[in-house]
Formats: structure tokens, C-alpha cells, sequence
């Protein structure tokens, strides 16, 4: 019982040592391979990410985060309708306007 406690602390200790940019590598090299397992490693990165672009108001990582979420969630058909929305919402608008002839 503690041998699997101390286990489990030091699997969630190492991974809050890694930095957002390193987790968002292994997701996106994870999110690449054929194993089922790894791309639900893969998700949950990336759902984690998106947790801590929350907390610290982190626009860019948020962006990242939702982006592997979509790609991700429709790699292993999990229901991510609301990301997409919300991603959508979160980028930029960029609409061009034909300049008008005089």
C-alpha cells in the first residue's frame, strides 16, 4: 500500500516538473503513434494543459491545449463538440473586407 502511494507520488511529482512546452512535445509525439494507449496519453495531456491554461490565464497554451484535445478526441471518437466550440470562440476572427471603389 505505501510502496504504491510513494509510486504515485513521485509519477505526479515528475510530471509537475516538466514545463507546459515539454508536455505539449510528448503529447504531440504521442498523439502521432498508432497505440491506443498513447493517444489516450496523449489526451490527457493535453486536457491537463488546457486545466493549467485555465488557472494561469495562459491564452497561448489554452489555444495548444484545445487544439490537441480536437485532434485527439477525434483520433479515439470521444465527444470534444465543446472544445471546438470553445477554441472557435478563442481565435481570431479575420475576416477581409474588399476595399470599396469610389
Amino acid at each position: 500500500m505505501v510502496r504504491t502511494l510513494l509510486i504515485i507520488f513521485a509519477f505526479v511529482l515528475s510530471l509537475h516538473a516538466l514545463s507546459d512546452k515539454e508536455i505539449l512535445k510528448r503529447a504531440d509525439a504521442l498523439v502521432k503513434t498508432s497505440s491506443k494507449s498513447n493517444q489516450f496519453r496523449a489526451y490527457n495531456d493535453y486536457k491537463n494543459l488546457y486545466l493549467r491554461a485555465l488557472m494561469s490565464g495562459d491564452k497561448k497554451l489554452k489555444i495548444n491545449a484545445l487544439k490537441g484535445i480536437l485532434k485527439s478526441g477525434d483520433k479515439l471518437h470521444i465527444e470534444v463538440s465543446q472544445y471546438a466550440d470553445e477554441l472557435e470562440s478563442l481565435a481570431p476572427k479575420q475576416t477581409y473586407q474588399t476595399p470599396q471603389s469610389k
